[in-house]
């Protein structure tokens, strides 16, 4: 029984996986990041003692979330703000292309 005075069940080892693929990326999964799969495995009764650092491990290694999950802070681009006290006295330019003719 947890703090939360709620009585789950302890899983085998063996449960482990297949438990964190159905509650990480199943169909009541999302791939949401380590803490909502723990959880969505709370919620229906369920626990083992390394719970939080095996979601947290099998989330940053999910092949989906690798490809499709966004950049971090850290890879993104910095912004620098261009300081003018005038108006048009600073000109930035965007360059794109080539880009395809319409047919």
């Amino acid at each position: 029984m947890g703090r939360d005075e709620v009585l789950r069940r302890c899983v085998l080892e063996h449960e482990h996986l297949a438990i964190m693929e159905e509650a990480h990326g199943g169909s009541v999964g999302g791939h949401y990041v380590g803490d909502a799969t723990v959880c969505k495995i709370l919620m229906v009764g369920l626990w083992w003692e390394t719970l939080y650092k095996d979601c947290k491990d099998y989330c940053k290694a999910c092949d989906h979330c690798q490809c499709i999950g966004k950049l971090g802070r850290r890879d993104e681009m910095p912004l620098c703000p261009i300081p003018s006290t005038e108006p048009f006295e600073k000109w930035a330019i965007d360059f794109v292309g080539p880009i395809a003719p319409v047919t």
